[in-house]
């Protein structure tokens, strides 16, 4: 016999979260979401960028997610970044829970030890597989000069181009590693990220089995968003060097895995953002080079200064540049304490 009560239960719950939906949307300016443009046959090139847009994508979060390629409108010079009103949030964990928060979230209605299983196993995919994309993308030197810094320089505006790949990004990357590896450079420590990614590629996909998601036979998760956004880029970016895309190749649920989150998806990848591009879903350009917005001289020039003292500035800050005052102030002691005597 159905029990009406909690039938009458259950509507009100959903009544009431409808409500909230609804009023939360209607509330504030317009959610915007800014990230790496298309690239490869992916909505992102970007793996940070990829998991955010697929989370929004999961929850039915009325977002509207916008190509930025430009580093100087983010808050913190990086993508992806959420917006809405005054509000600023620059770290994927930061916006899901905000959104969470208005009652978009792909994991609604997991159990306790389900949403710790989402935990631990996005920690655990995040230390396997960010060593290895940022080491292969990165830090290995031909297949980021010929695939990663051309993908991402011909995208940025052009006083960026000279500076934000190596300065910005590369330089993370290498930074990154350094905080794993003692000598991240080493074929040694290649052969511990391959190891490391490669037993978790194992792991996923005896997990996920025949399901369709990894804690859902048939609804995807915050997991599924994470789990994602490293095997699509595995799969996709045409590097020279990467031993990871053939281990995946040989465990065909994993493929199936992204295939499928990329038809239900995004099975129109422009449709998926707003974008004034002019790069294709293969990261190539769909107009010719003449047709880009001309600046004027002097906006070039200031442009340029404005490259140059910012590459300055962090390289002080850094500590690659020393001005050679050492000596100069040495001789000025010297010259005091002579007159002293």
């Amino acid at each position: 016999m159905v029990n009406i009560s909690v039938l009458e239960d259950s509507l009100s719950s959903t009544m009431s979260n409808m409500y909230e939906r609804a009023k939360s949307s209607s509330e504030g300016d317009e959610m915007k979401l800014f990230v790496w443009g298309p690239g490869w046959g992916l909505p992102s090139i970007h793996a940070e960028s990829l998991q955010i847009m697929t989370y929004v994508k999961f929850s039915g979060a009325p977002v509207r997610i916008i190509e930025c390629e430009n580093p100087w409108q983010s808050p913190n010079g990086n993508m992806p970044f959420f917006q809405q009103d005054s509000r600023l949030l620059v770290l994927p964990t930061k916006i899901c829970a905000y959104l969470k928060q208005k009652n978009y979230s792909c994991d609604f209605g997991l159990s306790p030890k389900q949403n710790a299983e989402v935990v631990a196993y996005t920690q655990f995919v995040s230390e396997a597989f960010e060593p290895a994309l940022q080491y292969f993308c990165w830090v290995m030197d031909s297949n980021y000069r010929s695939v990663m810094r051309p993908c991402y320089s011909k995208r940025l505006p052009w006083f960026y181009k000279f500076w934000y790949t190596d300065r910005r990004l590369r330089y993370s990357a290498l930074e990154f590693m350094q905080s794993l590896y003692k000598h991240p450079l080493l074929n040694s420590t290649e052969s511990e990220v391959v190891q490391k990614a490669q037993d978790c590629i194992k792991l996923l996909s005896d997990k996920l089995g025949t399901q369709e998601y990894f804690l859902f036979p048939h609804s995807p998760s915050s997991l599924d968003a994470v789990i994602f956004s490293y095997l699509a880029l595995f799969l996709k970016i045409p590097l020279p060097n990467f031993p990871l895309k053939e281990i995946i190749r040989v465990t065909p649920n994993l493929e199936r895995f992204v295939a499928r989150i990329l038809h239900r998806y995004y099975g129109n990848i422009r449709d998926s953002l707003t974008t004034s591009s002019y790069f294709g879903i293969d990261g190539h350009a769909t107009r010719k080079p003449s047709d880009e917005v001309q600046y004027p001289r002097n906006q070039k020039i200031l442009s340029i200064g404005v490259g140059i003292a910012v590459m300055l500035a962090f390289a002080f800050k850094n500590g690659m540049v020393e001005f050679g005052m050492n000596g100069t102030r040495a001789e000025v002691n010297e010259q005091e304490d002579e007159d002293n005597f």
